[in-house]
């Protein structure tokens, strides 16, 4: 029994020491390993604490700055950064690590890896007094790595070749790509001029504390979502080229933009004014300048046709649809495929006439009527003739308790493109288009259901069978 207790005193004996050997020898392998990494680090300044880069190689110079949280690009141009993308340029930068040491010492050689006088150099300012310079290497190491230089240090790091592209950045990698560089947000007046229409079209809008509404011009029935929109597709316009480095009378109308298709003007809440210029379009492309920049750039012509909008863009499509299902108690539709009447008696609709028989489908009722009122014109075509509409192909009523019309709707021939009809209803004096497939999915002949067969017991002669089966009643429909 004593030996068996010694024995198993032993074993905890050894199995603390060895648990405590691999405790220490592991924290030690990884205190070893998070040397090592910080040995390969080769910047040591914080991201957040950049405030400045240059980025130097043979061919150029590149220099960024940062002012109150917002990058700027200071040369070769003087511009606007994307914030953004310097941010991510700088995660890359600091992250960058170097693979060994290759020389070290007063006996490194620098000419023999090109950094004697080296041509391209990276030097990150931070905060204060904080600076660090790092130096490429003119000769390349097997594999195209490369050699680097810290701070002057008489030690020679291998990298790999991502250093080199760091260097060799462009301004336009950095530059901010969106043409309006203000916050949308901010803008409380638009202003546009639509010149490749006449008469010109001339439109403002003001924002109140709760919508848009019309300053300047003629718009029937504004609806303030529509000037919303514009604005948002004003802000998402992104440059894809900067074609000019000088916004000048010459640049400008080398470029299409002496007289502009389209004259936008923004004003924000401090009373500053921007003021953007559209060329036509050149194929796939417009060109675009900002009143007071120092550029001319190159948008896509998608982008410009988005913005060149009439008066009956900022429609509100919905208002020829504007009616209350809750007075509706009378339905009546045409077709070239049927006719029905139906009328609301308490909560349940009915066929409406005497002789006519059989089930409404209450649910469909139910959206036929919200599809109605869902419906959007997609054209507002004045006070046109014709189209089909003297002698429509589909008509539909809705009326009140009392007979009196609550709202129509009529609709004539297609489109040339076929993808919609011309249509008519009681809420406007004009003719507007209707998507065909907005038409061809509204309830119809499926409003009212054929009656079921009914089995009547009929009385029988003696010899035979002791039911038959009624014959089913017409439904005129």
């Amino acid at each position: 029994m004593k030996g068996f207790r010694g024995t198993f005193i032993f074993g905890v004996l050894v199995f603390l020491f060895v648990g405590y050997v691999y405790y220490f020898e592991y924290k030690k392998k990884n205190e070893e390993e998070a040397i090592k990494e910080k040995e390969a680090q080769i910047l040591d300044i914080n991201k957040e604490k950049i405030q400045k880069l240059e980025l130097i190689n043979s061919d150029a110079k590149l220099v960024l700055s940062k002012v109150n949280n917002q990058w700027n690009v200071e040369q070769p141009i003087v511009d606007q950064a994307d914030s953004s993308e310097v941010d991510r340029f700088l995660d890359q930068l600091v992250k960058a690590k170097s693979e060994a040491v290759v020389a070290e010492g007063p006996e490194a050689d620098l000419k023999v890896y090109g950094l004697l006088e080296p041509n391209q150099k990276l030097i990150v300012q931070g905060e204060g007094e904080v600076k660090e310079e790092i130096s490429i290497g003119n000769e390349k190491a097997l594999g195209g790595r490369i050699y680097i230089r810290k701070d002057l240090e008489p030690k020679v790091l291998l990298a790999s070749s991502e250093w080199e592209g760091f260097v060799t950045k462009k301004s336009e990698n950095f530059r901010n790509k969106m043409l309006l560089r203000i916050d949308k947000n901010s803008v409380e007046r638009l202003e546009l001029e639509n010149r490749t229409v006449w008469p010109r079209l001339k439109l403002g809008f003001e924002k109140t504390s709760v919508s848009w509404k019309l300053a300047q011009g003629e718009v029937r029935n504004l609806d303030p979502d529509t000037v919303q929109n514009y604005l948002n597709d004003l802000a998402e316009v992104r440059i894809s080229e900067f074609v000019a480095e000088e916004n000048s009378s010459k640049t400008r109308s080398a470029n299409q933009l002496a007289m502009p298709a389209l004259v936008v003007e923004v004003t924000t809440k401090d009373k500053a004014k921007v003021e953007l210029r559209f060329s036509n379009k050149v194929k796939d492309d417009a060109y675009a300048v900002i009143d007071g920049s120092n550029f001319v750039a190159k948008v896509a012509s998608s982008s410009l046709s988005k913005l060149l909008k009439t008066a009956d863009d900022f429609r509100d499509a919905s208002a020829p649809f504007d009616f209350d299902p809750e007075k509706v108690k009378e339905i009546e539709l045409k077709t070239n495929l049927a006719e029905i009447h139906i009328k609301k008696q308490g909560s349940n609709w009915q066929p409406g006439s005497e002789d006519k028989k059989g089930e409404v489908d209450q649910a469909l009722v139910g959206q036929l009527l919200s599809r109605l009122k869902e419906l959007k014109a997609k054209e507002f075509l004045g006070s046109r003739q014709g189209r089909g509409l003297n002698k429509p192909d589909g008509e539909i009523q809705l009326k009140d308790d009392s007979g009196k019309e609550v709202f129509s709707l009529k609709w004539g021939s297609k489109t040339s493109k076929q993808d919609s009809y011309f249509a008519r209803t009681n809420q406007l004096d004009e003719v507007i288009t209707i998507s065909s497939l907005e038409i061809s999915s509204l309830p119809g002949q499926t409003l009212v259901k054929a009656p079921k067969a009914e089995e009547k017991k009929a009385e029988t002669p003696s010899g035979a069978s002791d039911t038959q089966e009624a014959t089913p009643p017409t439904t005129n429909q």
